[in-house]
């Protein structure tokens, strides 16, 4: 009962994100509350974020979403809006925690990573660690 409800949590929320009207809905609050954050801090009176560099650590779907928004992937293939659907700072460094990443990239078709316009890259200039235990 308890593995049941664990998988109905976890698979739920994975399944709600492949559709593309929830997917929209995510990544548009995403990018939002991110983007709204970040300015806050760049914009705070004493100034000691002006400048500051920005990492993204991410856990389980969080890093599938990051990933999606940092690639682009979802308004290239889906047709989202690209205004709504992206950060509007530049990210140096993106940590990946318990990520299923590697799990959404393999289910991904082939006719999106074998064309040169909707392959599946990070943008240059950002470090990517995926922080793995086996445990």
């Amino acid at each position: 009962n308890d593995t049941r409800a664990g998988l109905n949590t976890s698979l739920g929320d994975v399944i709600y994100y492949m559709t593309t009207h929830h997917r929209r809905t995510i990544l548009e609050a995403v990018a939002q509350l991110c983007n709204e954050t970040v300015d806050r801090l760049r914009n705070d009176p004493s100034g000691r974020f002006a400048e500051s560099r920005i990492s993204l650590v991410t856990h389980s779907l969080g890093s599938v979403i990051c990933y999606d928004m940092l690639t682009g992937w979802s308004v290239k293939n889906l047709g989202l809006d690209p205004e709504k659907c992206k950060f509007t700072f530049d990210v140096d460094h993106f940590f990946l925690m318990g990520s299923p990443l590697a799990a959404f990239l393999t289910i991904v078709d082939t006719e999106f990573v074998d064309n040169p316009e909707t392959k599946l890259e990070m943008p240059g200039g950002i470090e990517c660690y995926n922080i793995f235990h086996p445990q």
